[in-house]
């Protein structure tokens, strides 16, 4: 029985991450302008690194095209940034 709460808390915990993760991305599709777009997406980013993804506090592995493609800008709206 412990072992289902603990599983429990886990996925709530995940489900909670993931839900609060759509909202951000939801908010910044529809209420950012471009700037308020790459600035949310690059403190997101580097607020949680995962070396797995290359992502550190100062650094993401993303090149301007991605980053356009991500946030549906296009790349000279990404490197004027």
């Amino acid at each position: 029985m412990e072992e289902s709460r603990e599983l429990m808390k886990i996925m709530l915990k995940l489900l909670s991450r993931t839900c609060n993760h759509l909202v951000e991305q939801l908010r910044r599709i529809t209420l950012y302008d471009r700037y308020q777009k790459i600035a949310s997406f690059l403190l997101h980013e580097t607020s949680y690194p995962d070396p797995d993804r290359g992502v550190t506090r100062t650094s993401i592995p993303y090149t301007q095209e991605e980053l356009g493609i991500s946030l549906g800008l296009n790349r000279v709206t990404a490197q004027e940034y």
